[in-house]
């Protein structure tokens, strides 16, 4: 369903107030005072990627700096750029400069916990020295990877991943906005998107506009490299029978997908099998533990997965070893 426009839909419909954001009512509530009250301190929008984070920080700079925020506000990827020369160069450079309007400067270093330890320490003395001065927005997905001295100077915000209803929401606005009908009910699409994209309103969004409008729902796990539901089905089905064999056949379905993405929804649907049974549950789980971690350390994938499965069919189908 690629169409042409000005802009990717991701930024055409990008919130510009914070009523258009979705399911971050917790989050919100604090953004507001911290914009009412002029963004009198340093803070870190911590969440998973895709929920808003980026978006808020620009709104609260635009609410808050108002006809001067272009002057006035520096906007990095810290993963890419903020290391120790720049800190020391070019963000000094910024925060020493005299703002436009005699108000205070903003830096957004989105990703900041990409950022290395040791320019992360000379970030934290920088942030000290110019607190009169200037105000800084950090973004982040794991804020466990920002240091201590940073966190304990800033308001920390946490954002979660977008609801299957916020979802709904957002691409009924779009597809009406762009005069498309789907050829499926909207609830239906926004749960398919919600289980392939965890709340990922960015990917969301990007798919909607990449997928086939008239077949959204295949051409949505075509293009994320996740399995079709009907044959993870089946895969489930025969290792609860046993029949190593029968999967063996069916996992030519490799060739299209992610190994990673399989090993989601399968480990998901076992679960939901097990659910009555703790001791099997705890056995899967473990399973699925222990090749979660191969696949990361970089082993053969297929050989991986069918050893994966060969095990389940042991402990969910009573097979021979």
């Amino acid at each position: 369903m690629i169409t042409s426009c000005d802009l990717p839909w991701v930024e055409k419909y990008r919130a510009t107030t914070l009523d258009e954001v979705q399911d971050q009512k917790v989050a919100l509530r604090v953004v507001r005072g911290i914009i009412a009250n002029g963004l009198p301190m340093n803070v870190i929008l911590s969440g998973t990627q895709g929920t808003g984070k980026t978006t808020v920080a620009r709104i609260i700079v635009n609410e808050v700096l108002g006809d001067v925020v272009e002057a006035n506000v520096m906007e990095v990827n810290a993963s890419d750029r903020v290391r120790m020369d720049f800190i020391r160069n070019e963000l000094r450079s910024f925060i020493q400069q005299s703002s436009m309007g005699g108000g205070m400067k903003v830096v957004i270093m989105e990703e900041a916990d990409n950022i290395p330890p040791d320019a992360q320490n000379a970030l934290r003395r920088l942030m000290e020295s110019s607190y009169r001065t200037c105000r800084f927005i950090l973004t982040c997905n794991y804020l466990s990877n920002i240091i201590d001295p940073i966190r304990s100077r800033c308001m920390t915000i946490r954002f979660k991943p977008v609801s299957a209803g916020g979802i709904v929401y957002i691409i009924d606005k779009i597809l009406k906005a762009e005069g498309i009908k789907s050829a499926v009910n909207i609830v239906t699409l926004a749960k398919e998107l919600k289980k392939v994209t965890d709340g990922d309103m960015r990917l969301v969004i990007n798919t909607l506009q990449a997928c086939d409008i008239d077949n959204p729902i295949e051409s949505i796990y075509d293009m994320l490299g996740f399995a079709r539901p009907i044959t993870i089905d089946s895969v489930l089905l025969f290792i609860k029978k046993g029949k190593l064999d029968k999967i063996l056949g069916k996992l030519n379905v490799m060739n299209r997908i992610s190994h990673r993405n399989f090993l989601k929804q399968l480990e998901e649907r076992a679960f939901q099998e097990c659910a009555g049974d703790l001791l099997a549950l705890s056995k899967v789980a473990r399973v699925f533990g222990d090749y979660d971690e191969r696949l990361t350390l970089a082993g053969n994938q297929e050989l991986q997965l069918i050893g994966l499965i060969s095990r389940l069919c042991v402990i969910m189908g009573g097979a021979e070893n």
